[in-house]
């Protein structure tokens, strides 16, 4: 068994200069992002760039309290409002890019589910045979949640689909455009290039359109890995050196996924599987921590600090909850 410290990977998505929309919990207040970022400076954490984190993780090499901050599909934001906090302490980062959506005004299929829930007026809505109450604002929070698990699973060939069929049940647009000031914006290849040039932010891919890969037939799967794997180093002008699976559970890919990721030069893949790294894991199965608009800096505190929560069994693969 080889020796040495434990990297706690984080998984950031969304970091709104204000309130998160319909308190998402992928959209987190840039108030909290800086707090958090003040503990881990605070309490001298190691932040280390993950492809490299990785790489010393295997080697045994990591000796100090070590964290690899992620942020998930490509939010403008990650650069306009969470680098500079970033850049306050000299941390680095990967953006995880979905890339199919760089540089247009469309967005991720669970924003366009908010969206639809945030303008319609309706008191509730039918899909799938279930019945979703919208009467109240936290009812609406209920059924984004619900509705994007449903959707996981109804339309997990194309989520796309289901989120066309909730704003179609809302009476909303479908699949409405988001100007660069929205929360929803996703960046576009000059601030790529720009913000890769500078060094600290690293850009890893996440598919071309984030489905669930273990869904996909061979030739869809090879287009959307290899394919995001390729926009990705060429926007940033940097190879692609890390990937993250949509979804991130051990349902959610296959050992096709990580055939093709070894494939294509990636060194190190990302899951959603809710551990801190060690040592002895294999590079393209590596858990992360999700932090989000639910962890208060106490909860982030004792993660990152490894009292919370326990150590977690991996003798099988469970199906982790529905984000």
């Amino acid at each position: 068994m080889k020796s040495g410290g434990v990297l706690n990977i984080l998984t950031y998505h969304a970091v709104t200069p204000g309130a998160p929309p319909l308190d998402d919990w992928c959209f987190l207040p840039a108030r909290s992002f800086a707090a958090q970022m003040a503990f881990l400076h605070r309490f001298g954490f190691d932040v280390v760039p993950l492809a490299e984190g990785v790489e010393a993780l295997q080697a045994g090499r990591l000796k100090r309290r070590s964290v690899a901050i992620t942020f998930d599909d490509g939010y403008r934001n990650n650069l306009t409002t969470a680098l500079p906090i970033l850049e306050k302490y000299g941390y680095p980062a990967t953006v995880f890019v979905v890339s199919g959506f760089t540089g247009s005004d469309k967005t991720l299929w669970p924003n366009r589910v908010v969206a639809a829930l945030e303008a319609t007026a309706k008191p509730a809505i039918e899909l799938e045979g279930q019945h979703f109450p919208l009467g109240s604002r936290d009812e609406k929070v209920r059924a984004s949640r619900d509705l994007q698990r449903l959707i996981k699973v109804a339309f997990a060939a194309d989520p796309n689909a289901g989120a066309a069929a909730v704003e179609r049940a809302c009476g909303t647009a479908v699949d409405p455009g988001f100007g660069p000031d929205h929360d929803f914006a996703m960046m576009d290849t000059a601030m790529m290039r720009e913000t890769a040039a500078r060094g600290l932010i690293e850009f890893g891919a996440h598919t071309v359109t984030h489905p669930i890969l273990s869904k996909l037939s061979d030739a869809d799967l090879d287009a959307e890995i290899t394919g995001s794997v390729a926009s990705v180093a060429e926007a940033a002008g940097r190879p692609c050196r890390t990937f993250a699976y949509p979804n991130g559970s051990y349902d959610d890919f296959d050992d096709r996924a990580v055939t093709l990721l070894r494939a294509s030069g990636v060194s190190a893949s990302v899951t959603t599987f809710q551990d801190r790294a060690r040592p002895d894991d294999d590079p393209f199965y590596l858990p992360r921590w999700d932090i989000g608009s639910d962890i208060t800096l106490a909860r982030f505190g004792a993660t990152v600090s490894g009292v919370y929560p326990f150590r977690l069994s991996r003798a099988e693969k469970p199906r982790l909850p529905a984000y």
